[in-house]
């Protein structure tokens, strides 16, 4: 971990340290080692507490995409317009967010039990 003790640009400024981590093991029976760089925006100052929150990070990026591309099929998506694509991204975050908040799983027996019942989906909110 580094200490950031230069002045950054505009958009830049709350960053506090830097990480550089080292990752390497087998996967798909192949050998791999990989270096990752991280801009931290708190203080830290203990190398095992910035693994977790890097690991909490890219568990919730994880987590979404793959609810967003398994059960809303995000990924087979193409637009030609790159608005349309960003209007179709939020409207499945308001979708999944609503469920989360009903106390609902964003799994694609629920998008199915719902799916064009408007009471139903009137009653999430």
């Amino acid at each position: 971990m580094y200490e950031n003790k230069i002045d950054l640009a505009e958009g830049w400024k709350d960053i506090q340290r830097f990480a550089k981590v080292r990752r390497w093991g087998t996967r798909d029976g192949k050998n791999f080692h990989e270096l990752s760089f991280y801009a931290l925006s708190k203080p830290f100052h203990c190398a095992a507490t910035v693994a977790r929150a890097i690991q909490n990070h890219w568990s919730v990026e994880n987590n979404l995409h793959w609810i967003k591309d398994v059960n809303l099929g995000e990924d087979d998506m193409s637009f030609t317009q790159p608005k349309s694509a960003a209007i179709l991204a939020y409207l499945n975050n308001v979708a999944i967010n609503i469920l989360w908040k009903a106390g609902k799983k964003p799994t694609k027996d629920t998008f199915a039990k719902i799916s064009n019942k408007v009471k139903e989906l009137i009653m999430l909110f």
